[in-house]
């Protein structure tokens, strides 16, 4: 997961949403732990859009999803 760092309000709502505790704010920055699985929802849950996926966490995504039985 990437952060736009010009684009953060800082306000927290990637931490409060996400089901698996992956997201940290500390008081400038957003980190993502371990247990982030790339599925997204902090992207959609980011009201300023600030929040975006690359290449490496769609492959993450897919392969929690293939893990899970999923498509």
């Amino acid at each position: 997961m990437k952060v736009e760092r010009s684009l953060c309000m800082w306000c927290g709502a990637c931490v409060g949403f996400c089901p698996r505790v992956a997201v940290t704010l500390y008081e400038t920055r957003i980190e993502f732990n371990e247990n982030c699985n790339s599925c997204g929802l902090c992207v959609a849950t980011c009201p300023v859009g600030a929040i975006s996926k690359d290449a490496k966490d769609d492959i993450k995504c897919a392969t929690a999803k293939a893990k899970k039985g999923g498509a």
